[in-house]
């Protein structure tokens, strides 16, 4: 059911997304961003801020700091498998792998790369 705690959630969680999203392509190496993943980054957070943040309305300070931890946790390991599985897209049209398992597999190593290129002191501080 709609609420108001659920669509504020969401526009808050959507807002943050972008914003960290914008911040986050600098960090990336040519070639690893994607021009709508501002776009989509928002569209998680709001469908994150709706399913999360919003049901934790009316029970207090401690459930609302740990379902905003919680969904912004989910917003980065969702954002960096969009952008590792777009990777393993690009390389896979250019014919670079032998099967779709080794393709499949390779999202992993993407994915490992790409948080190794947003773990900046400057990005998460």
């Amino acid at each position: 059911m709609p609420t108001a705690a659920r669509g504020l959630g969401a526009v808050g969680m959507a807002a943050t997304a972008a914003v960290a999203a914008s911040v986050a392509t600098g960090h990336l190496d040519a070639g690893t961003d994607h021009p709508g993943f501002v776009w989509v980054c928002a569209a998680m957070g709001l469908a994150l801020g709706w399913r999360s943040i919003g049901s934790a309305a009316g029970k207090g300070w401690g459930s609302a700091v740990r379902a905003g931890l919680r969904a912004a946790m989910y917003l980065a390991v969702l954002a960096i498998a969009y952008l590792g599985g777009v990777a393993m897209l690009m390389r896979a049209v250019r014919l670079r792998y032998h099967g779709p398992f080794e393709a499949l597999t390779d999202v992993f190593g993407q994915c490992f790369d790409i948080g190794r290129q947003l773990y900046q002191l400057d990005l998460i501080g």
